[in-house]
Formats: structure tokens, C-alpha cells, sequence
């Protein structure tokens, strides 16, 4: 699982350069990011540079002219309202760029970011972590669909 998290945390930093440069960069209207860092988990271990990074990558995205959305360790309801508000600014040619520094897994081929309060699984319980965390293929799927 650790080798896992480790490529998806690698995927996401490539998803988020790509999605920064793929959605509407030349016809930009304004230049919007949300950051999310996630340091403090409830039930599974800990994270330590997680916030940190979040923070720096915020701080230089704005000095870049993006308006910054940044969510700290933030639950499964915190993390949906802040994508719902996040997709309501979202206009179509805007630079949209999405951050995500925390646990996620691969499960059957697809990704998952964890929110500060998913619930530790026993074994084979994929399901559950399933449901209480975000799909990575929806949230990109839902900002291609805000961004054009």
C-alpha cells in the first residue's frame, strides 16, 4: 500500500501540472487552484510534510496570479463543500489547477484521495474506503466539465 500511495502522490503531481496547462491556458479568463494538504488523519497514520506543502505550493501559485482555494487537513464533508464552492467559480477558459498532498490508494484501478477522516479498513474491506474517500476519475471529470 505504501508503494501505491508513493505512484499515486507522483500521479497527482503530474495530473496537477498537467490539468494546469491542459484546461484553457491560452484563452484564460482568471486562474483559479485549490490546494489540499492533509496532515492529520484520524484513524490511519500520520503525515508530516503534507500541510507544508500544501502551504508552499499556495503561497507560489498566488505570487503566480492564481486565486487560491487552501484546505488543511480537512474531513470528507469539509473537502466535498470545498470542491462544490471550487467548481462554482469555474468559468469556461479558465486556468483551473487542483493540488492534492495526503494519503490516496489504488483500488482495482482506480485512484482514491483519503479525507482526514477515513475510517481504517480491515482487510478486504475495499468497499468502505471506496465510499468515504474522493475518486480522482470524478473530480478530474467534474473539472474538465466546469472548465470548458
Amino acid at each position: 500500500m505504501v508503494v501505491e500511495m508513493k505512484r499515486l502522490f507522483l500521479a497527482l503531481c503530474a495530473f496537477s501540472c498537467a490539468l494546469w496547462l491542459g484546461v484553457g491556458l491560452a484563452f484564460a479568463e482568471k486562474r483559479l487552484a485549490l490546494v489540499v494538504g492533509i496532515n492529520k488523519y484520524s484513524e490511519v497514520p500520520a503525515l508530516e510534510k503534507a500541510v507544508g506543502d500544501a502551504e508552499a505550493i499556495s503561497q507560489k501559485l498566488s505570487g503566480l496570479g492564481f486565486g487560491v482555494t487552501t484546505v488543511l487537513d480537512a474531513d470528507r464533508r469539509t473537502l466535498n463543500r470545498a470542491l462544490t464552492q471550487f467548481y462554482a467559480k469555474i468559468e469556461p477558459g479558465d486556468t483551473v489547477l487542483f493540488h492534492y498532498s495526503g494519503h490516496g490508494v489504488a483500488i482495482e484501478g482506480q485512484n482514491y484521495l483519503l479525507p482526514a477522516d477515513i475510517p481504517e479498513p480491515d482487510s478486504g474491506q475495499s468497499d468502505l474506503l471506496k465510499s468515504e474517500s474522493l475518486p480522482l476519475a470524478t473530480l478530474v471529470d467534474t473539472l474538465k466539465a466546469h472548465a470548458k
